[in-house]
């Protein structure tokens, strides 16, 4: 398999990222801000607060980083954060964020934030659960499926239903374990498996605005063919990756993709 390019930046992200004005060179500035302002997942970690010092910008991390997502409305009495604010309306929505990330440019803000609802399924899903809440007086859940079986070779935006799938009463009997489940009230945050292809689209908005899957453990080297259940090698003369592995790593992925 060869994998695609990275599709063109849809606008105002193209815009910002190559542009030299003055609230552009901002966003370079604060792009990391930005990111995790309009990031579905936020960042988890145990840090070892000994080294931590006034004006010491240096923190150290024991064991792993990982991702994590909350249920899809917040607990009584707290803030929306993360995924849970793109339930709001766009202006209650815009609010959160500023209230968050105050020091950001509101007008860059919305123009992303409105650029993520126009053509990020992730968004859309959210919007589609929370206004089914809205209609009925249910128990809901979504299903961020972890389907591998989509062609890389085109890269193109999934949709709403290709990422997602709604269930009423919470039903994960047949969700896979790598499967991300969403209920609408837990008071908990769960880790994302590094293995989704949405580990990566849900946390870095920029690089993937469109949804498109990250890296799964599922993508075949060049050489091999990949039918559903197990890779076959269609050219005896493929040669496989390290310690003759027949997939893409992860570290191959990005490096690539970069």
């Amino acid at each position: 398999m060869t994998l695609p390019s990275l599709a063109p930046s849809p606008e105002p992200l193209r815009r910002l990222l190559t542009g030299n004005k003055t609230n552009v060179k901002d966003f370079h500035k604060c792009i990391r801000s930005y990111n995790s302002a309009l990031a579905f997942t936020s960042m988890g970690a145990n840090l070892d607060t000994s080294v931590a010092q006034p004006d010491n910008y240096t923190y150290r991390l024991c064991s792993e980083l990982y991702h994590r997502t909350g249920s899809l409305l917040p607990q009584l009495g707290e803030a929306q954060k993360f995924a849970q604010l793109y339930i709001s309306n766009l202006h209650a929505e815009l609010d959160g964020r500023m209230g968050n990330f105050g020091s950001l440019n509101r007008d860059t803000m919305q123009s992303l934030q409105t650029m993520l609802h126009a053509c990020n399924p992730y968004a859309n899903i959210y919007q589609t659960a929370v206004e089914r809440l809205q209609r009925e007086a249910i128990e809901l859940s979504f299903c961020l499926v972890n389907d591998c079986r989509s062609d890389l070779r085109r890269y193109h935006a999934p949709t709403v239903d290709e990422v997602g799938t709604l269930m009423v009463g919470g039903d994960v009997d047949e969700a896979d374990a790598r499967d991300i489940i969403v209920h609408s009230t837990n008071g908990y945050f769960q880790r994302i498996s590094p293995l989704h292809n949405a580990y990566a689209p849900l946390h870095y908005v920029f690089i993937f605005p469109n949804g498109c899957n990250g890296w799964h453990d599922d993508i075949p080297l060049n050489g091999f063919q990949w039918d559903g259940s197990r890779f076959n090698q269609d050219d005896e003369n493929a040669i496989g990756g390290k310690r003759g592995s027949a997939r893409v790593t992860m570290l191959q992925f990005y490096a690539y993709m970069l």
